[in-house]
């Protein structure tokens, strides 16, 4: 099966492109140590394959 890399897509737009092709997403949230809340827009730093699901990590810059 094909899966998009979608690592530095705004989070909304990686969703679409992998729940298009019936995927789950399962999403994890870091932040800066300076910032504990989120500011800015947030984007895909690391994806992972877990069996059918895409494992997104996101971050907010």
């Amino acid at each position: 099966m094909y899966i998009p890399d979608v690592v530095g897509f705004p989070l909304e737009k990686a969703q679409d492109e992998l729940t298009k092709l019936g995927l789950g997403v399962v999403i994890l949230e870091t932040f800066s140590p300076k910032e504990k809340e989120p500011i800015g827009e947030c984007r895909v730093v690391k994806q992972t394959q877990i069996s059918d699901q895409i494992e997104l990590t996101v971050s907010f810059f």
